[in-house]
Parts: C-alpha cells; sequence; structure tokens
C-alpha cells in the first residue's frame, strides 16, 4: 500500500489553493458566500442570546447554552451542505484538472452533500447530548454523569478515528459517482497516523486564524472573567462582526480548497497514482 508523504502532499495542497486562486473563487465562492451570509445571521443571533443571558445572569452561559446549541447546530448542517457543493466543484479540479471546474447539482452532487451531513451531525452529536445533560465548559462533572461524559468522549474519539479511514470514499464520489465506504477503508490502510499529521499540519495556520475569531477563546482568564468584563468584550466582537465573518470568508474558501485536494491528492497517491495523475470523469 502507497504511503501518504506528508509535506509532499501538502505543499501540493497549497499550490494547488493558490495557483488556481481565482477559478477556485469562481467555482467555491458562491456556495460558500451563501454559507458566510447565513453563518453571519446565526453568528449574530448567537451572541445576542449570551450577551442577553450574561446581562441577566451571571451564570448566563449555562442559560444561553441550549439555545446556542439549536444555532450551532442549524449552523453547522447549513455550513456542511453549502461547503459538500462547493467541495465536489474542487474535487473535479484536483482530480480531473483545472479545467473541469463546475457547480453541479447531479446524483454526484447530491450525494457528496447526504454524506457530509451524516458526518456533521455524527460529530455534533456528543455535544448535544453532553449540553442535554448539563455540563458545560469549565465544569468539573462526577459521579455518573462523569462517567456518561467520559462514555461519549470514547464514543466521539472511535468515530474521529473511523472518519479519517474513510475520507477517501468522497474523492471516491466524485471519481466514480459510488459511495463506497468499504473501498475507502481498504485505500487508506496504513495511511492513519500519516492523514491526520497532514490534516493537522495543513489546517494549523488556519485554526489560529479561527480561533483568533472568538473573542475569548485565547484568552487564558476567560474562566475567570466576570460578567461585567464578558459583556462588553461580546458587544464589541457583535459590532465588528461583518469585517471579521468577511475574513473568515476568505479564510475558509482557502481552507475548503486545500481541505479538498489534500482528499483527493491522498485518493490518487492511495492508488500508486502520481499527485498530478488526471482522472477520468465519470458519465453522470
Amino acid at each position: 500500500m502507497a504511503k501518504l508523504p506528508v509535506f509532499d502532499t501538502i505543499g501540493a495542497a497549497y499550490r494547488f489553493a493558490f495557483v488556481n486562486f481565482t477559478r477556485i473563487f469562481m467555482v467555491a465562492g458562491p456556495p460558500l458566500l451563501a454559507a458566510a451570509i447565513a453563518g453571519y445571521f446565526i453568528q449574530d443571533a448567537i451572541l445576542g442570546v449570551q450577551i442577553d443571558a450574561l446581562v441577566r445572569s451571571a451564570d448566563g452561559f449555562r442559560i444561553a447554552a441550549p439555545t446556542v446549541l439549536a444555532y450551532g447546530v442549524v449552523s453547522g448542517i447549513i455550513a456542511s451542505t453549502f461547503s459538500a457543493v462547493a467541495a465536489v466543484g474542487l474535487h473535479r479540479m484536483a482530480l480531473f484538472g483545472p479545467e473541469a471546474a463546475r457547480l453541479g447539482f447531479g446524483r454526484i452532487e447530491w450525494r457528496y452533500v447526504v454524506m457530509s451531513v451524516i458526518f456533521e451531525t455524527l460529530f455534533l452529536v456528543p455535544s448535544v447530548i453532553l449540553v442535554l445533560t448539563g455540563i458545560t465548559p469549565g465544569e468539573r462533572p462526577n459521579g455518573a454523569v462523569a462517567v456518561g461524559a467520559l462514555a461519549l468522549f470514547v464514543a466521539y474519539l472511535a468515530f474521529a478515528i473511523a472518519s479519517i479511514r474513510l475520507l477517501p470514499m468522497f474523492p471516491h464520489i466524485v471519481a466514480t459517482g459510488e459511495i463506497a465506504p468499504g473501498h475507502a477503508v481498504r485505500l487508506s490502510r496504513g495511511n492513519w497516523w500519516r492523514t491526520l499529521g497532514t490534516l493537522f499540519f495543513a489546517f494549523l495556520p488556519m485554526g489560529v486564524i479561527f480561533a483568533a475569531s472568538d473573542p475569548v477563546g485565547l484568552n487564558p482568564n476567560a474562566e475567570r472573567m466576570s460578567t461585567a468584563e464578558l459583556v462588553p468584550i461580546y458587544t464589541q466582537f457583535r459590532d465588528s462582526l461583518p469585517v471579521t465573518s468577511a475574513i473568515l470568508y476568505v479564510c475558509n474558501v482557502l481552507m475548503t480548497a486545500i481541505g479538498t485536494a489534500i482528499l483527493a491528492f491522498s485518493y490518487k497517491i492511495f492508488q500508486g497514482l502520481p499527485i498530478d495523475a488526471r482522472l477520468p470523469e465519470p458519465q453522470e
């Protein structure tokens, strides 16, 4: 089985994103812009709920948690759907050549979207259960609740491990039109750590940018801040949300292009093909 060259694959993905920058924005820009607009209004609503809850109670985050979670689930599904549409067009570029780039809504797109939403939903399940059982960030659960939290963590970790083995399924859908999880697992055998390392190092710069967009995410004193300190921080962040959303939109387009290229190039490498090989387009 071919071994995935971590840093060569990352370098090829970044070159793909920046060399084809204009074409990528033409293909992925519209669906990701729709996701960004929806995300802006949802994030604005989340901040409004959080600020209102903080003003009314020092325990505001617990009060707002279920509502914020509901908004987050909706936002995640919307983002996953539009990102999947963009990813299919980008997969065409990475698998068949830049001139193959196009948006569509055929059988391949719908299969890709459905599988993406399923993955997104499965990742959200542990968060939903944790919030519904009353565990919020910063708390120290004990007893039966702690055991339940540990079980959920183990289940989440198991799904994360399995999902990396299943990643070749997504370029395979675009390359053949088939959903073949068993084939994906066979292709990725022996490359779990390499795939994880490739994704980690490729997204590390973008991860810092996205983490920095949280007004208290990188603040080590956030858990000890009083309501009087948190409210102005979140209010200022809400006021700057249009600019922040625009910056994150550009970053998201690049991140989607880089992530899609990594999946497509890995798919070819697992089959013993060079990164720049061009596969034949399937007949839809």
